[in-house]
């Protein structure tokens, strides 16, 4: 079909002051062509778009649709303000025999739920329940020997409190076993993504880590597998599906983290730092004889980490560390008591694991447990495939219990100050100052502003247990470490 001189009229010579018609009505063409174009290329854009989440949703794990979870809601079994939940998350694996689940306690905020930071706690051990420091410090009921009382001192008036039973085997979590806080940390990812799935109001609040014990060893490697998938996620590399998390800080107790300055200063514990000393003079004469040899054995597991080598570390330490205490009470060396060989008779010695124990228990079924699954407060076989393996090694804050042989203050200091954190010089050089208005119970030693970017708390009259020993100054550190308020500033 030929073209009119109307159509072609546009390509002709012409003058400024003569435009013909003919070419307002071409552009009226061509915008009107690049209008529909323009539709056109949104419409396939969007449908890509549209098609490319429906594909994310398939693919993705963090789908509602695509993981176990049985979440009900938690009996008020204190009179507190706090909406509260339990269950489990099904966390991802290969062995359909043996799945793994979960469980968790997540109890809101009284105070502005839908802002308040996230606390996430674990255990130590490993294999002790998470849920330790929700009934016997944080959480909003405190166990007495006969009921459920309420909290004066609970995280939960202004911060979101989610306490989980972790590793899979500890507390209420069932299924197969990991043996290594590398391997478990995954795990903790995958159970933060899902349960931001399942309650997507936190997802965007402050997230804080909290624990202690071995701990030590759980949160770095929780919050190095957080900070990695985070980069990964910004470059678009990250698990289909998955959300930034917004990680703020770490908290941490009477930690075990550096195994060489907790098997050295254990024995300067033991034998220099109490009065009168814990070990008497041959059991000192004994360990500093045999000290030498076990740093080296320890050096070379941290330098050459085969599981041989981490082996001969940890039974040559453990020998001299578990060398007899005469009566006196591990996690507390005010007291005198003796838990059994196994560890597994922990009532006469610690009464506030075997009250726990005995209440979750009874109240299992109204938790959301399977009738089959036994609660345990320590978990034996999750401590042995951890030590069997050789299992060693943001802002953090760490706080120790003073009286506590466990994993005693010296250690957990003398690790801070061989480390080479960023902040290393700073540390060293602060000073250890009692706590303004609680003189006769605290030293702090703060790195940065506010309650700073690296901090040691000592707490006077705690041991191993500081949430249950100490819970009025924990509630209060707890308030100045996540909103940054100076120590004194009450």
């Amino acid at each position: 079909m030929s073209s009119s001189p109307d159509e072609s009229a546009p390509l002709l010579d012409h003058t400024d002051d003569e435009q013909p018609v003919t070419k307002k009505r071409y552009r009226r063409a061509l915008l009107g062509a690049g209008a529909i174009l323009l539709l056109l290329a949104g419409g396939v854009i969007a449908m890509v778009i549209i098609l490319t989440r429906k594909n994310s949703d398939r693919t993705s794990p963090y789908n509602e649709k695509r993981f176990f979870h049985d979440v009900v809601k938690m009996p008020n079994y204190c009179d507190h303000g706090s909406k509260g939940y339990s269950g489990y998350i099904g966390l991802a694996t290969e062995d359909s025999l043996e799945p793994k689940r979960s469980f968790f306690l997540f109890s809101e905020s009284e105070l502005s739920p839908q802002d308040a930071p996230l606390v996430l706690t674990v255990g130590g051990g490993p294999g002790t329940s998470g849920q330790m420091r929700y009934w016997n410090g944080d959480g909003p009921c405190r166990l007495t020997e006969t009921r459920a009382e309420l909290n004066p001192y609970r995280w939960t008036k202004s911060f979101n409190y989610l306490s989980i039973d972790y590793p899979v085997g500890a507390g209420f979590s069932h299924g197969a076993i990991v043996n290594s806080s590398a391997d478990a940390a995954k795990e903790m990812y995958d159970f933060i993504q899902k349960f931001y799935v399942l309650f997507p109001n936190m997802a965007k609040n402050q997230l804080v880590l909290n624990g202690g014990s071995y701990g030590g060893m759980y949160l770095p490697h929780m919050a190095n597998e957080i900070v990695t998938q985070n980069d990964l996620q910004a470059r678009k590399k990250g698990v289909p599906g998955a959300r930034h998390v917004p990680l703020e800080s770490i908290m941490i107790s009477n930690p075990y983290s550096d195994p060489l300055s907790h098997a050295v200063n254990g024995v300067e514990m033991n034998c220099k730092k109490t009065n009168p000393p814990i070990w008497n003079s041959t059991q000192c004469e004994y360990a500093y004889q045999q000290l030498p040899a076990m740093t080296q054995y320890i050096r070379t597991a941290l330098d050459i980490p085969t599981l041989p080598n981490k082996l001969q570390a940890a039974e040559f330490s453990g020998e001299i560390e578990e060398m007899d205490l005469h009566g006196v009470l591990r996690e507390d060396y005010r007291k005198t008591c003796n838990i059994d060989q196994t560890g597994e008779n922990v009532a006469p010695c610690l009464p506030f694991l075997a009250r726990m124990q005995t209440f979750l228990r009874n109240h299992s079924e109204e938790l959301g447990v399977p009738d089959e699954v036994v609660f345990q407060a320590i978990s034996i076989e999750v401590n042995d495939r951890f030590w069997k393996n050789g299992d060693r090694q943001v802002d953090v804050t760490y706080r120790v219990g003073m009286v506590d042989l466990n994993c005693p203050w010296t250690g957990v200091l003398g690790g801070l100050l061989l480390s080479n954190i960023n902040v290393a010089e700073d540390f060293k050089n602060a000073e250890d100052i009692p706590w303004p208005g609680e003189e006769s119970e605290a030293t702090v030693r703060v790195v940065g502003e506010g309650a700073g970017d690296f901090t040691y708390v000592q707490l006077w009259h705690a041991g191993h247990f500081v949430s249950y020993d100490m819970p009025r100054i924990e509630q209060k550190l707890v308030e100045h470490w996540i909103k940054n308020k100076p120590f004194g500033s009450d």
